[in-house]
Formats: structure tokens, C-alpha cells, sequence
């Protein structure tokens, strides 16, 4: 019998997905005509996407080409904005990493 693998998105990270997605994919398609076929990856198993970051939209534009939730990092200066920051690291779970 084959052992069920430990799911490693929390459900909220699911339906934060789609929120975004349902808001940003036309966002993305009429104002800068971005379109993109999504990559299905398998569900069962941790990615790790490396991306050269170029400008603000870059984090948008990877949500939109995967067909799972992402764990961005972000910099310490993240989580000291207070309210923002929490509610941030609640929605999107960045992994934290330090500058020095």
C-alpha cells in the first residue's frame, strides 16, 4: 500500500490562489496583454522555482504560469511593516531571509 504523502500547502494558501488569480488574470491580459499556458505540476511532490527578479509584476506573473500556490522569500524589511506584514506572511507564507 503506497504511503500518503503530507500535503505542504495549507488551505488557505489554495484559495488565496485563486482570488488572485481571478484578479489578476485580467488585470494582466488587458492592461499589459500578457498570456501564458500554465505548467500543471504534480501535486505531490516540493518545486523549487528560481527566478531572475526584474520588475514589481514579476511575483504575478509567476502565480499565473503555475498551477500550485508559491512560497516567495522576501528580505527581513518584509515583516517589520506592522499590520501589512501580517497580513502578508498570513496570506502568501514568504520565507524570510536576511540581507547580510
Amino acid at each position: 500500500m503506497k504511503k500518503k504523502q503530507k500535503r505542504w500547502c495549507r488551505k488557505r494558501d489554495w484559495i488565496t490562489l485563486i482570488i488572485v488569480k481571478i484578479l489578476m488574470i485580467p488585470y494582466f491580459f488587458i492592461k499589459m496583454g500578457f498570456r501564458c499556458r500554465s505548467t500543471r505540476l504534480r501535486l505531490d511532490r516540493p518545486y523549487l522555482v528560481l527566478c531572475n527578479h526584474q520588475t514589481f509584476w514579476d511575483p504575478g506573473f509567476l502565480t499565473m504560469m503555475y498551477n500550485r500556490p508559491i512560497h516567495f522569500m522576501a528580505t527581513d524589511n518584509l515583516f517589520t511593516n506592522g499590520f501589512s506584514s501580517k497580513l502578508l506572511t498570513f496570506f502568501f507564507g514568504p520565507i524570510p531571509k536576511r540581507k547580510q
